[in-house]
């Protein structure tokens, strides 16, 4: 069984659709904080296949409650996918301390909680696979964004650490960094004038978003047996993003 959490976003429902399409057999936790929020998937592969979660990731005893509701349907917890995550901004001298917490406890603290109720049930029952939410963000500095690039980073970092921790109990825990992805919320953005469309392209070398399901199948890879050897790993699925330094191909 896999628990995806932040299972409502467009890149969360996305993995969930892509783990139950690559193994029939397959069963899904599907974890956010609204009730309700995996009906749409729930009538796409059928209740005996997802079971909805409603947790706030933030806050442990939320997790722990989770946690507790996902072994109780009675199957061994093979992988993890930490998908929840919020982004704010605001200039960094103005930046209102709950909101910092709020990204902290979502992004950072809430990853780290869910790997160590899932990494618990992973190492008793035999080994498994996590796979953690990084972003290309913890590669550059990002304007406006301090608390959302300082998670992402540290979310490198825990990955990292927990590899190293866990491998010889059978647990690999690797992460994926995304560059700007083709989601609900990007294109709100794009249509209310907050995000240029060609200036993002623009700084992809492919010249375009990630489509949810390209970051979805480097997940899938990540948790799956060819992916085997692989821990500790933070893998960058941004089109170039990050390589890219000059404007090219030039006008």
């Amino acid at each position: 069984m896999a628990i995806v959490t932040g299972s409502a976003g467009g890149i969360g429902s996305a993995v969930v659709a892509a783990l139950l399409a690559h193994d029939p057999s397959a069963k899904v936790a599907a974890v956010d904080l609204r009730p309700g929020h995996a009906d749409p998937l729930i009538r796409e592969s059928g209740e005996t296949r997802i079971l909805e979660v409603v947790c706030d990731v933030g806050d442990p005893r939320s997790v722990r409650r989770a946690a507790q509701q996902i072994e109780a349907w009675g199957l061994a917890v093979r992988s993890l996918v930490n998908c929840a995550g919020i982004q704010l901004a605001a200039p960094s001298v103005d930046f209102d301390p709950e909101d910092w917490q709020r990204v902290l406890d979502i992004n950072l603290s809430g990853t780290f909680f869910w790997c160590q109720e899932a990494g618990r049930r992973m190492i008793a029952s035999g080994g498994g696979a996590i796979v953690n939410f990084s972003s290309v963000a913890e590669f550059f500095g990002w304007p406006l964004r301090a608390p959302y690039t300082a998670t992402k980073a540290a979310v490198s970092a825990i990955t990292r650490t927990l590899a190293t921790e866990w491998a010889h109990l059978g647990v690999r825990v690797n992460a994926v960094a995304p560059g700007f992805i083709d989601t609900a919320l990007a294109r709100s953005a794009i249509e209310e004038g907050r995000l240029s469309k060609p200036e993002a392209d623009a700084l992809h070398a492919q010249q375009r978003f990630a489509d949810t399901s390209e970051v979805a199948a480097a997940v899938c890879f990540l948790l799956s047996p060819e992916a085997g050897f692989i821990t500790g790993e933070t893998l960058k699925v941004d089109g170039g993003l990050s390589a890219k330094k000059l404007d090219w191909p030039p006008p």
